[in-house]
C-alpha cells in the first residue's frame, strides 16, 4: 500500500510532465526527488515505535497492514487498531524466521517450509484470536 500510493503519485507528476503542466526541470529536480526520498525514508507514514529500527519488519507489516484492512470481523470480535495489530505480527514473522536461519537457508527447502508453516501458525492464531472471517 506504502509504495502502490508512492506510485501514483509518481505517475501523476509523470503525466503531469507530459501534458506540459510543468517543465521538465522542475519534474526532474523537484517531483521525482521528493517521491523517492518519502520512499527511501518512509517519511508520509507514522509506523509503530516497535518498527524503528527493523527495515525488514517494515517490509512485512506493509504486507499485513494492507491484508488486514481487506478482512471482516465477526460480529462478537473486539475492534482493534489495523496499524498496530500489522506492527504486531510482523515483528513476530521476523521473530520467527531469525529462530529458523541457520546457514544458506535460501537453498535450504526444509528451512523454509519451517519458516512458512511459523508463518502460517502466526497468521492463524491471530485470526482467532481476534475474530476474523
Amino acid at each position: 500500500m506504502f509504495y502502490r500510493r508512492f506510485g501514483k503519485i509518481l505517475q501523476e507528476t509523470i503525466d503531469a510532465c507530459r501534458q506540459q503542466r510543468i517543465n521538465k526541470t522542475e519534474y526532474l529536480n523537484n517531483k521525482v526527488t521528493e517521491v523517492m526520498e518519502s520512499v527511501l525514508g518512509r517519511t508520509e507514514v507514522k509506523l509503530p515505535e516497535v518498527l524503528r529500527d527493523r527495515d525488514v519488519t517494515k517490509a512485512f507489516c506493509g504486507v499485513v497492514n494492507e491484508t488486514l484492512e481487506g478482512l471482516e470481523l465477526k460480529e462478537n470480535a473486539v475492534p482493534y487498531e489495523t496499524q498496530k495489530l500489522a506492527a504486531d505480527i510482523a515483528v513476530q514473522i521476523e521473530d520467527e524466521i531469525q529462530k529458523r536461519m541457520v546457514v544458506d537457508w535460501r537453498a535450504n527447502p526444509d528451512v523454509q517450509n519451517e519458516m512458512r508453516n511459523a508463518i502460517d501458525d502466526l497468521l492463524y492464531e491471530a485470526r482467532v484470536a481476534k475474530g476474523f472471517c
